[in-house]
């Protein structure tokens, strides 16, 4: 399973991976009340460079999405998204911060990722 906030950001996810079968794609609100064993949640926002300290997401500063987001995976949870960019929104900054204590955030460089 794999979620994500805004409904663009779905849709080209079901495109990218149409072929894989078994995976499912869908917003946060639509999955509300549903489990699955492994969730990928993607925090879809990127703009590291931009120089305020605050991002306004109202579907990301959402703390019941974010619960929700959350609590569903019955084995494994990951996140995918841009650290710098989702510590400037209150509620995936607290996320954020947490994990790290935690030591569970793994960094990536963008010369990882497949084009």
């Amino acid at each position: 399973m794999i979620l994500a906030p805004y409904r663009a950001q779905i849709e080209l996810l079901r495109e990218k991976l149409e072929s894989e079968e078994g995976v499912e794609i869908d917003t946060v609100d639509k999955f509300q009340g549903r489990e699955n064993k492994i969730i990928i949640i993607s925090f879809v926002r990127s703009i590291p460079d931009l120089d305020v300290d605050k991002v306004n997401s109202e579907l990301l500063e959402s703390v019941n999405r974010i619960n929700v987001a959350c609590t569903r995976a019955q084995y494994k949870l990951i996140f995918v998204g841009c650290k710098k960019t989702i510590q400037k929104i209150d509620i995936t900054n607290k996320l954020v911060s947490f994990l790290e204590k935690n030591k569970n955030i793994t960094k990536l460089a963008p010369d990882e990722f497949p084009h």
